[in-house]
């Protein structure tokens, strides 16, 4: 009997132990799944917390973009006082914007920067917080439009192109075949024959983006874009490599020389209209000028001599018009496309469009006169035989002399603008005044951004320079070292307001008068199409974002007509290049 109870007591504490157990191993697995739920429910906030600082660094960027959208709706004239607060190549707004602390913490603190290449670094490494104008590339959509199309105007568009890194005489014809207007195949070119077999047709018209280049003969993807993984328009040590090892790929590709988007608005920076000096009705021409520059006090003589030169052209016109032929020497070499400093040689014989109108606006003179029985005078200049000469660039105007007759008389009239006030008078006449009632200007190469092979190949087809290509050569070596930016990459505010118009050109004696007025119609320091990237990124480290846009700015307001998120590819510039303390 005693040896029956212990045993009820043996099994009674054994089952006791075995609940134990069982409550042990519940409550271990109930740990266990608290552990696992706290650890996702971590992870999960870890997520969306990383999530979040990504949308964060996206709107960073996107703040960015919407800076350079503003800031190019509110464009003013760049003086040596205000260059570093208006001024768009390099701006401190575009360096470190803090756009604010999302919870209060420093971790939390976010910025973003606009950043664009030293586009005159030959190394390629060098940045700048700024934008970059696409007229500072050669836009292949006009290049006929520039040079002609006839034969000679087909052989200088070639030459145009051969100055880019890594073009070849055959892929430069075959270019020329896909943009033009006809089917007949250039020496080295390539049309119909060639790209039906591919599939499709050869275009025979504009190109809409950089990448229809890859269905031209003989372009591969490492010419348009070269070794840029990144796309970040820089030359990054790893890349420096890779371009070491291919010498026959330019390192930034064609994207860095070529464009088909650039183009300047027939406006003023307010938006306003231009006054058009090609208005064949010379009268109201006339009544115009006077009321422009009446605020300067010259509105009567400047309107004087404007008109004069319309019906008369300059005196001695031979020593002031070097010959022009070859690149587009008139407006309708070019579809017109000139504007307030954008044309070609001065004084030149109105060509017939540009006699129709005259003709019409001389008529219109005639009528508004027929019921008075007087001519239309101003000034003493009868005006009722209506305009012969054209203006074609501002320059034609500067220090030049008209002889006209006045109240019967003959008179020479001197130019109110000269060489010597040139600095100061262009920014406002190119604001002012426009030779064309075209809405845009396509193609003009911005002289202070342009890259040195863009500017040997412009300036070298055009006459006077196409004639001596060492001329051409030493003109842009002197351009090209005319930087904006220090050695350091700094921006030089200084040369930035002085090279403001295409004026300093001149001022530093670095062309002639004379040269000018044939360069003028090619060159250009503003644009109205820009390009930059815009990074948004936190002080203490995390998620970053890169936004590449562009935003045309010939409207108002400006509009971002390209955006392409490159964060995938990385942050794309360094710690240093952003001016951050960290990586």
């Amino acid at each position: 009997m005693k040896s029956r109870h212990i045993d009820r007591e043996d099994q009674t504490a054994s089952r006791r132990g075995s609940i134990l157990y069982v409550v042990l191993v519940i409550i271990a697995l109930l740990a266990l799944a608290a552990y696992q739920f706290s650890e996702i429910m971590i992870t999960e906030r870890s997520a969306t917390e990383i999530y979040g600082r990504r949308v964060q660094a996206r709107a960073m960027a996107d703040s960015g973009v919407e800076l350079a959208a503003a800031m190019l709706g509110e464009r003013q004239f760049i003086t040596s006082e205000n260059a570093a607060d208006v001024n768009l190549y390099f701006n401190q707004k575009f360096h470190q914007q803090m756009v604010g602390a999302f919870d209060g913490t420093p971790r939390s603190r976010g910025h973003f920067c606009v950043v664009a290449p030293v586009e005159s670094d030959e190394t390629g490494k060098t940045v700048r917080m700024g934008l970059a104008d696409e007229s500072g590339k050669l836009n292949l959509n006009v290049l006929s439009r520039i040079t002609g199309d006839d034969e000679e105007g087909q052989e200088r568009a070639q030459f145009i192109l051969l100055a880019i890194p890594g073009m070849t005489i055959e892929i430069a014809d075959a270019i020329l075949d896909w943009i033009d207007k006809d089917d007949d195949a250039r020496l080295n070119g390539a049309e119909f024959d060639y790209y039906e077999p591919l599939g499709y047709e050869c275009k025979n018209g504009p190109i809409e983006s950089l990448d229809e280049l890859l269905l031209i003969r003989g372009v591969t993807p490492q010419m348009v874009f070269g070794l840029d993984a990144n796309r970040n328009g820089i030359i990054d040590p790893e890349e420096a490599t890779a371009a070491a090892q291919n010498a026959d790929v330019h390192p930034l590709g064609w994207s860095a020389y070529l464009t088909v988007v650039s183009k300047e608005a027939n406006k003023r920076l307010d938006g306003s209209d231009k006054i058009d000096l090609s208005n064949g009705v010379l009268a109201d021409l006339y009544d115009q000028l006077v009321e422009e520059f009446s605020e300067d006090g010259n509105g009567e003589e400047v309107a004087k001599f404007i008109v004069a030169y319309r019906m008369s052209g300059p005196k001695n016109a031979e020593e002031n018009q070097p010959a022009s032929k070859g690149v587009a020497s008139s407006n309708s070499a070019s579809g017109g496309q000139s504007a307030g400093g954008g044309s070609s040689i001065g004084g030149t014989t109105l060509n017939s469009q540009a006699v129709t109108q005259a003709a019409q606006g001389a008529a219109k003179s005639l009528f508004r006169a027929a019921g008075s029985g007087e001519p239309v005078t101003r000034a003493g200049m009868d005006l009722s035989g209506g305009a012969k000469v054209q203006i074609n660039s501002l320059y034609d105007l500067v220090d030049a002399e008209v002889e006209v007759e006045i109240n019967k008389s003959k008179t020479t009239l001197k130019s109110p603008f000269t060489l010597a006030n040139l600095a100061t008078d262009m920014p406002k006449l190119q604001d002012r005044l426009s030779t064309t009632k075209n809405k845009f200007i396509e193609g003009r190469v911005n002289v202070n951004q342009a890259r040195k092979e863009v500017l040997l190949g412009v300036v070298s087809a055009v006459d006077g320079f196409y004639e001596d290509p060492n001329l051409a050569e030493d003109l842009v070596n002197k351009i090209v070292a005319a930087k904006m930016v220090d050695g350091d990459g700094n921006p030089r505010t200084e040369v930035i307001a002085a090279h403001s118009t295409t004026a300093w050109l001149v001022a530093e004696n670095i062309v002639t008068l004379q040269q000018m007025r044939q360069l003028d119609r090619y060159l250009t320091t503003r644009g109205d199409v820009y390009r930059g990237q815009s990074v948004g990124f936190y002080d203490l480290g995390g998620p970053t974002s890169r936004l590449e846009f562009v935003i045309d700015a010939t409207q108002k307001p400006p509009r971002v007509v390209f955006l392409r998120d490159l964060t995938d590819l990385g942050k794309g510039f360094t710690a240093k290049q952003l001016g951050s303390n960290t990586e």
